[in-house]
């Protein structure tokens, strides 16, 4: 058995901060994370010298200007230079004229790209003597203490720490059973890394709506020395279709946004289940769960990174 003062769950970017925050505040506190990679959904993959994630991430800014500075501060408490920039990117949901893409808006471009977020957390994770212990944890109690059932082993601790995205079906208080049951989803990215040029504007980012002709509702373009990987979400009508078809559909889409492909480097399909829950559900859990636990379990919403990474207080 593992005996920890506090435990998180996971390796998301938001679990990495808060091992963190608990490590520089001299803490004892273990991770747990089931996965062969670190950063949960925001898994990130390397190819000809190209770092990029799995998932298409990218970061919205606030409204307001002063939570924008904060967050960039934040960033740089981190080591993470980031800065709030007008780039390509683009939000317009309509799809019937790719060519009229024509509107910019401000985001959180971030020194090294998005990897370079997970990159950064884990060598602070790894610089405080933090350990990563790997476990698919089964269930959860609480007694006197927070009791987990792991696939390896058992662990004990005084405080534990569980993502919103955290696949645990029950947990059980005192005795009483909180059901943590939701829908659970799968998460299809298609990774194109291509050597070509554009022959008209492009933006870092598109959010679309699927189509029969579109496959896609989401894309973000990465750009290397003479490359550029293109990583697309699949729409929901089309997760489906075999490899081969994805990847005609999504040539013919890079083509009509303007871009030449002269030679397909590499191709690859990402496909990862999380459970839907919506942030009032994750909001009215945290309540519960904190009450009925006295505060020895909590729950940190992790679906918005940065609103999430703010209200670490970092």
């Amino acid at each position: 058995m593992t005996i920890s003062q506090n435990i998180i769950i996971g390796s998301s970017p938001i679990s990495l901060v808060k091992a963190i925050l608990m490590g520089r505040s001299n803490k004892e506190i273990s991770i747990i994370d089931k996965g062969k990679s670190i950063g949960g959904c925001w898994q990130i993959s390397h190819h000809s010298g190209m770092n990029f994630d799995l998932g298409c991430h990218f970061l919205v800014p606030f409204e307001a200007d002063e939570d924008n500075i904060k967050l960039i501060s934040t960033f740089k408490n981190l080591g993470i230079s980031a800065e709030l920039t007008n780039p390509k990117a683009y939000f317009d949901r309509k799809i019937d004229e790719i060519t009229n893409y024509s509107r910019d808006y401000k985001y959180i471009k971030v020194d090294g790209g998005y990897p370079n977020i997970i990159k950064t957390l884990h060598k602070c994770v790894l610089d405080l003597g933090i350990p990563i212990l790997k476990d698919n944890i089964l269930s959860i109690s609480l007694d006197n203490n927070v009791s987990l059932i792991g696939e390896r082993k058992e662990y004990k601790t005084e405080n534990l720490f569980i993502p919103s995205y955290c696949d645990l079906r029950k947990i059980e208080v005192h005795g009483k059973k909180i059901d943590l049951e939701c829908p659970y989803q799968d998460s299809q990215h298609l990774v194109i890394l291509t050597k070509g040029s554009w022959n008209k504007k492009h933006y870092d980012y598109y959010f679309l709506n699927e189509s029969d002709k579109f496959m896609f509702d989401k894309l973000t373009v990465h750009e290397g020395y003479k490359k550029h990987l293109f990583n697309i979400r699949v729409g929901k009508k089309h997760k489906l279709k075999s490899d081969e078809n994805l990847l005609e559909l999504a040539s013919d889409f890079i083509k009509e946004l303007g871009y030449e492909i002269k030679k397909i480097i590499y191709s690859n399909r990402h496909i990862y289940e999380f459970p839907y829950r919506s942030e009032l559900y994750v909001r009215n859990f945290q309540k519960n769960l904190e009450q009925e636990s006295g505060g020895k379990i909590e729950m940190f919403y992790t679906r918005n990174f940065t609103k999430a990474l703010l209200e670490a207080n970092l």
